[in-house]
């Protein structure tokens, strides 16, 4: 698994910066009054290790409180902060010489024994509560407002991302009218991989409205055999927007891979790219946004 998530990043990540979301851009620009803020926080110096975590922190308005992230959160500060290297493979030395006073880190982060040493050394490690549904992104949402005390930004932010799940829900077409929507993700040189259950693309589908008929057989992300995915008959194929970028689009993609071609998605040309950072780790801000836009794309005139 470690391999594949290693992997999924260098297919999705890219050094340009990519916009912020909506809810984002709306929290960075409102002003953090002091008397919201205790007086604990102006102190933190924080370390985030996880591009939705670093997502969570702009959201909130608590940017300033940063003083380095992991490399899969380059797209929120466009490398205007230190880069202490992948969040799975974090060495004790490197972040102590920024000398944080909280990592904050979702449970994929490690090794082990760097977490352990950061303790000792009496930096606080908060690792956030997993799981790729709006309540879990919730819960991550509040404990980073504990952590950062921007509680009524939380309120706030949590507001509208029940406004925006409820968009989605109400958007959601009856169930015989669902697309049969899979995530492929793309290895030179490897078989095809599909995003099985308990992945955040997984979430994303089920939110844009769609079926994941790969959830039902696998796990995570898993090889597929020509046979299982002619058999699953996807309406839509999804693909990282990096990945889709280094073949050379939807046509070199299909020439690459003739199996895809053949699937009811490959015969009308509905692929379509995913933005990269939505896909790593956990469910994210940015995930229901591109759920909204996916769905757009898939049920759209």
């Amino acid at each position: 698994m470690r391999g594949l998530t290693l992997l999924l990043f260098a297919l999705t990540w890219t050094a340009t910066t990519v916009p912020l979301t909506a809810l984002a851009q709306e929290a960075q620009a409102q002003s953090t009054a002091s008397s919201n803020i205790p007086s604990n926080a102006a102190t933190n110096r924080i370390i985030s290790a996880g591009a939705s975590i670093t997502e969570i922190i702009y959201a909130l308005g608590a940017q300033q409180q940063l003083v380095a992230t992991d490399v899969t959160s380059h797209k929120w500060h466009n490398g205007t902060l230190p880069n202490v290297g992948y969040h799975r493979q974090l060495t004790t030395e490197g972040l102590l010489a920024l000398t944080p006073t909280t990592l904050i880190a979702s449970q994929e982060a490690g090794p082990d024994t760097t977490l352990q040493l950061l303790r000792q050394a009496d930096v606080e490690v908060t690792v956030l509560h997993p799981g790729n549904q709006i309540d879990d992104l919730k819960m991550r949402i509040e404990q980073v407002a504990q952590q950062t005390g921007h509680t009524s930004q939380a309120t706030r932010l949590m507001a509208k991302i029940d406004n925006l799940a409820s968009q989605l829900q109400r958007q959601q077409p009856a169930l015989q009218q669902q697309q049969k929507v899979v995530f492929i993700l793309l290895r030179d040189g490897s078989p095809l991989s599909l995003a099985g259950s308990n992945t955040p693309v997984d979430t994303i589908i089920e939110l844009m409205g769609a079926t994941n008929p790969a959830a039902a057989q696998i796990d995570s992300y898993k090889p597929a055999s020509s046979e299982a995915l002619l058999t699953m008959a996807p309406d839509v194929i999804l693909v990282s927007q990096r990945s889709l970028q280094q073949i050379g689009g939807v046509e070199a993609l299909l020439t690459a891979h003739p199996m895809l071609a053949v699937t009811p998605a490959g015969q009308k040309q509905r692929i379509f790219s995913i933005e990269g950072t939505s896909l790593i780790g956990e469910l994210g801000i940015s995930s229901l946004h591109e759920a909204q836009r996916l769905h757009n794309l898939v049920y759209g005139d």
